[in-house]
């Protein structure tokens, strides 16, 4: 998993993932996994997480370990990645100059 998340992103979620770990098992409770994704900028609905503990065979009172929550993060930055979701129509390439070229508009 580590090879899809650069360095930076391993080491903020470590970080993060520690402050939860309060036992220094390198566990965290499952129904904490969504304030840990949320504190690291993501936000994922309780169903999301629901899924996310659902594909590694969690229960809601279980824990997870840092290597499955690298898993889970990879899988739900994939869900939210801004470029999904802004389509460009007929794939122009936007040159934020202010204006709109002719060749650029809709209409002929």
């Amino acid at each position: 998993m580590a090879k899809f998340l650069t360095q930076d992103q391993i080491n903020e979620f470590k970080e993060c993932f520690s402050l939860y770990d309060r036992q220094r098992k390198g566990k965290i409770e499952a129904q904490e996994l969504i304030i840990v994704m949320r504190c690291l900028g993501s936000n994922p609905t309780p169903s999301e997480v629901q899924r996310h503990l659902l594909s590694h065979s969690i229960d809601r009172g279980g824990e997870l370990d840092f290597s499955t929550f690298l898993s889970i993060m990879h899988r739900q930055l994939q869900q939210e990645a801004p470029e999904e979701e802004i389509q460009r129509p007929g794939g122009w390439t936007i040159q934020w100059k202010g204006f709109i070229l002719p060749e650029q508009s809709c209409w002929d």
